[in-house]
């Protein structure tokens, strides 16, 4: 969501989209206050994806603003299917809805979308910032506080204990959610042997390299995978955790993600 400062400026694009009969727009999702109200404005929208949700039809957010979204957007997408089923999941959203376009980084795995799926070409890194270190790190991608525990803090942090006294370096670099700061990286906070990673995710992939990366199937190592070709993916896991997703093994098999069950 646009912070204080960029509403202004959120503010007139959107009138000027509002006023121009033409108007298209480029989003990831439509459940977001501004991404829904430029949906609402447009004549036209392209999707694109910024993570796995498209690929592995992760399931729709259920919340009360998120029934609000839906009711911005109907002009462009419909939440029930031809059949009259609700749609569940985000793929089955694209599928129904009036989108002209999908950008997506692989392509091939939504060639069942009836629009027309375009590579994204992210082209090259940015170039390396003055804080840039020059040896590869080992980064941990945290997620939702509500995920890890399913596996135990304990046996997550061994592991990453464990990476870090492997790596050349000797430091576990670590990410917290977005949404908020599970136990795993508050335990993290507190050793010797990790470091915390802040920034816009996109700009630090871009500009530091990478050679190892561990998360619990975090959409972050598709462009992990990206700029850092050679880097080893790790995927956190148990029989609570399994990817049983539609798409999810394939996705992540295309990525060359390892499975470790911990």
């Amino acid at each position: 969501m646009a912070s204080m400062k960029a509403a202004p400026r959120a503010l007139m694009m959107l009138l000027q989209c509002w006023l121009n009969p033409q108007a298209v727009v480029v989003i990831s999702h439509p459940f977001n206050i501004w991404l829904a109200l430029f949906i609402r404005a447009a004549n036209a929208v392209i999707a694109y994806d910024d993570g796995i949700a498209y690929y592995v039809a992760t399931r729709l957010p259920r919340q009360r603003r998120a029934k609000i979204y839906r009711a911005i957007v109907a002009k462009h997408f419909r939440w029930t299917d031809e059949g009259g089923k609700p749609v569940e999941d985000y793929r089955s959203m694209l599928a129904s809805s009036r989108v002209l376009e999908m950008h997506a980084m692989y392509p091939d795995l939504l060639q069942d979308l009836p629009m027309p799926v375009v590579q994204i070409d992210l082209g090259r890194a940015f170039p390396p910032s003055e804080t840039s270190a020059d040896e590869p790190i080992a980064l941990y991608l945290d997620s939702a506080p509500e995920v890890p525990v399913e596996l135990g803090v304990e046996r997550v942090i061994d592991y990453l204990q464990s990476a870090a006294a492997s790596h050349p370096s000797g430091t576990m670099w670590y990410r917290p959610h977005p949404s908020a700061v599970s136990k795993i990286s508050q335990a993290l906070a507190e050793t010797p042997w990790a470091r915390r990673l802040d920034g816009v995710f996109e700009e630090i992939v871009a500009a530091r390299s990478i050679d190892a990366l561990y998360s619990f199937h975090s959409s972050g190592a598709l462009l992990v995978r990206h700029y850092n070709p050679d880097a080893r993916i790790v995927n956190f896991t148990n029989k609570n955790l399994l990817t049983t997703e539609t798409g999810a093994h394939q996705l992540f098999e295309r990525i060359g993600a390892h499975e470790i069950a911990i």
